[in-house]
């Protein structure tokens, strides 16, 4: 239907002008097309349209609106051939073309205004917005300034070639449209549009007085004036837009000041990303300020509005003491509750609110200029606007440093659970990803080295002693080899979630006894609890760091481990009959001995940890895990008992 809707629109172009020439084709040709645009472009909105399930104008409308100019079109030619020679002498009556054209295009708008405020909420609203943008631009001329004036008045403003010549956009408008998947941002066009529109009245009109007055030989034909008023008002809209352009390709040999400022601005944003203390950033701003503004000095006071005080935090420049004075005192009377960006004047300066406090504000002194000339627009937005990025940084370093002091106010305070559930899951990944490394990268290396060592001895002749040496190295890698496995295995436990918490710390007492002079007694009679990823980790890593210190402090040789539950609780003992220590001493041992990690871990549980030692007399941890409900403080009891026992 679009290519239609062109060729109707391109042969009535070429109808009209054969009409003009009172060519019997351009006579048959311009009333059977021209009237028929409009349809023609509706049923090219229903198709389109009907693909994106959207019916925006009715089917039978359009079949009804077919049939109406065809019955006008076949009454025209009726009318003609009946009187031929009269019709080629005196011309078509076009007036019923234009009526018929015209009420077409309106009615086209029409649908298309309704379906945008229909659709205004969707997707499809710059669409419609682009199609009304569009077909205005195309018809506005032919029927509002040619059509209409030439029914109405019998004189058309401007002429019908004239009027033609807009209809050439309708091809670039659509084929545009089908093409791209991207459509322009007409909400720009739009605003802009209308900016210059209503911006283009004023020295319109004042052009048009001035032609009054001054140019009494003029007409004093309304149409002529409606020409005139046209002609100034698209010629200065014109203008506008060329300015507009031609500022945005020219604007850095233009305005050198403004470009520097924008220079200043993206440098500074980019500066104060990498800022993370409040000095820091104050003392970035000050230097900003001297390098880019023509003053001397800068400084940054701090409001307290309770106590009706300005103090000075820092100074950047040459300002005396004498003058500082002045300053606080100039600006004792003008405390006021600001918004963040305020630019204020005073006799010795400007001073801008970059900062908003719960006793009060933070602003920035500045100078006046060494030429004592008045800051200027783009300077004031200048400072307005790195004014706004100044507070943002600021609320955000301010609100980190208070989180950074609750932070050592409660660093000794015991933290919440979910907290240390999240650290040592954090701890857990880095884990993996670092063992995931090793693997990969170290191990596969050593891997290469070792074969390509071996296909040496193998294909080459070697003495004895070279051959020895080689060997020792060839050991030595296997033996590195199998340390990065070890590694490896204890950073990512092999299988740990499909073998369980059973069978996993029996692999762990295993491994344990095979490289250490020490027994191991793993007892788990009547657990059968089928536990989830996190608290077969949690008991894997307790049961791993307690078997890690009593290789390398205990001097034990049997260790026992139990694990119980029931219906609440998992309960989980270890004891070894090692040195063991003073219990004054266990608490500064629980850093480099690992013991606090293990309470942490069980506290990210909601769970207990006990340790009991004493010199001479081993060492015992008692933990209780809640795997249902809260903590119950009795389990761990029972299960000493029934170790006791």
């Amino acid at each position: 239907m679009l290519i239609f809707f062109f060729l109707a629109v391109a042969i009535s172009y070429v109808g009209a002008g054969a009409s003009a020439k009172k060519n019997i084709l351009g006579f048959i040709t311009l009333p059977a097309l021209l009237s028929q645009i409009p349809v023609i472009f509706l049923h090219f909105l229903y198709r389109y349209f009907k693909q994106r399930d959207l019916e925006i104008v009715k089917l039978r409308v359009i079949i009804c609106l077919y049939a109406i100019n065809l019955v006008i079109f076949l009454f025209n030619m009726f009318s003609a051939f009946t009187r031929l020679g009269d019709y080629v002498e005196n011309g078509f009556p076009g007036e019923l073309l234009l009526i018929s054209f015209t009420i077409g295009i309106m009615m086209s708008m029409w649908v298309l205004f309704n379906s945008f405020r229909k659709y205004r909420n969707t997707t499809y609203s710059p669409l419609f917005k682009f199609m009304i943008f569009g077909n205005l631009l195309s018809f506005f001329p032919f029927v509002f300034l040619y059509a209409l004036p030439s029914i109405i008045f019998d004189q058309e403003i401007i002429s019908a070639s004239i009027a033609a010549i807009f209809l050439f956009l309708i091809p670039i408008i659509y084929v545009y449209l089908i093409a791209t998947n991207h459509l322009m941002d007409i909400e720009f066009v739009l605003g802009r549009l209308r900016y210059y529109c209503i911006l283009s009245v004023i020295p319109t009109t004042i052009i048009l007085i001035g032609v009054y007055f001054f140019m009494s030989q003029i007409d004093e034909v309304m149409i002529k004036w409606a020409q005139l008023f046209l002609t100034v008002y698209i010629g200065v809209v014109l203008f506008l837009y060329v300015k507009d352009m031609l500022d945005f390709r020219f604007r850095r040999k233009l305005f050198i000041g403004t470009y520097n400022f924008q220079s200043s601005l993206d440098r500074f944003s980019s500066q104060i990303s990498k800022i993370m203390k409040v000095p820091d950033l104050e003392e970035r701003l000050l230097r900003e300020v001297l390098d880019v503004l023509p003053v001397k000095a800068a400084a940054l006071l701090q409001v307290e509005h309770e106590e009706e005080r300005i103090l000075l935090k820092r100074m950047q420049g040459d300002i005396l003491e004498e003058q500082q004075a002045e300053l606080l005192t100039e600006l004792q009377d003008m405390i006021h509750d600001y918004t963040i960006g305020n630019c204020i004047k005073f006799e010795s300066g400007l001073c801008c609110v970059i900062g908003k406090h719960q006793k009060g504000h933070t602003l920035l002194w500045i100078c006046n200029k060494v030429n004592r000339v008045q800051f200027n627009r783009d300077e004031l937005v200048w400072l307005q606007t790195i004014s706004n990025y100044v507070s943002m940084v600021y609320e955000n370093l301010q609100l980190i440093e208070g989180v950074i002091m609750d932070l050592e106010v409660r660093s000794h305070a015991k933290a919440p659970a979910w907290v240390l559930r999240m650290l040592f899951q954090l701890t857990e990944k880095e884990r993996r990803r670092l063992a995931a490394d090793l693997h990969d990268s170290a191990l596969q290396d050593q891997l290469l080295w070792y074969r390509k060592l071996e296909m040496i001895m193998d294909e080459t002749d070697l003495n004895a002693e070279v051959r020895d040496r080689l060997t020792q190295i060839k050991e030595g890698l296997l033996d590195v080899v199998h340390q990065i496995r070890e590694t490896c295995n204890e950073l990512r436990p092999p299988f740990l979630k499909e073998m369980g918490v059973v069978e996993a710390i029996d692999n762990l007492c295993n491994y344990a006894q095979f490289h250490s002079n020490y027994s191991i007694d793993f007892n788990y009679e009547g657990f059968n609890l089928e536990l989830d990823d996190e608290y077969v980790l949690t008991i894997y890593r307790i049961t791993q760091e307690l078997l890690r210190n009593t290789t390398k402090h205990a001097k034990a040789s049997n260790v026992e481990i139990l694990l119980r539950q029931n219906h609440e609780h998992i309960a989980y003992v270890y004891r070894d009959n090692g040195v063991g220590m003073d219990m004054l001493r266990l608490q500064s041992s629980f850093k480099h001995m690992g013991l606090s990690g293990i309470r942490e871990r069980v506290s990210g549980f909601e769970g207990e940890t006990m340790f009991h030692s004493a010199i001479g007399e081993g060492f015992e941890v008692i933990i209780t895990l809640p795997y249902q409900t809260s903590v119950n403080s009795q389990c761990a009891v029972a299960a000493r008992e029934g170790l006791n026992d």
